[in-house]
């Protein structure tokens, strides 16, 4: 992302312990396996896959996926021409959303598990959409088209402070 007349900026990564407690048993359970059935010639399970599947199984699940879990982030910039979103690796380039697709904005206490049913880009029945990482707190956006998109932030006093000083620019 450009850094040119950035406001505010933030970089949230997935920190819920318990999550990662799953990410990374998922991963040792597939290298235990693997090494033992590759290694150590000891059929994992009672019904073992075969050794090509498991090698496939342990470089997704084992390498891969907590490798990519680790690299998820939400970057928000605040910056001349509006607010700009990047949830990488999901977008490769940020989300714009500019002053004049902006009707109004607010902080809120959010609760993404029971609005959203949990973490990360979501969209709810009554279409609004949502970036999260941690947290309660954030900014709901309400589009000029009527969509309200919600931007979670550890720091969002900060966030909307910045987004009014832009605003007002």
């Amino acid at each position: 992302m450009m850094l040119s007349s950035v406001y505010f900026r933030e970089v949230q990564k997935m920190k819920q312990w318990w999550l990662w407690i799953v990410v990374l048993g998922i991963s040792g359970l597939i290298w235990y396996g693997f090494i033992s059935q590759i290694f150590f010639n000891k059929p994992f399970g009672t019904n073992p896959m075969p050794n090509a599947m498991m090698i496939v199984f342990f470089i997704i699940f084992g390498c891969v996926f907590p490798i990519f879990f680790a690299q998820v982030r939400l970057t928000c910039e605040v910056r001349k021409d509006g607010l700009y979103v990047c949830f990488f690796p999901f977008h490769l380039r940020p989300r714009c959303f500019g002053w004049n697709a902006i009707s109004s904005y607010r902080i809120i206490d959010d609760q993404p598990m029971s609005r959203f049913g949990g973490w990360g880009i979501r969209f709810n029945l009554r279409g609004e959409k949502a970036y999260t990482v941690s947290g309660t707190q954030a900014i709901e956006l309400v589009l000029n088209s009527g969509q309200i998109v919600v931007i979670g932030s550890s720091n969002a006093a900060k966030l909307k402070k910045a987004m009014d000083f832009a605003h007002r620019m």
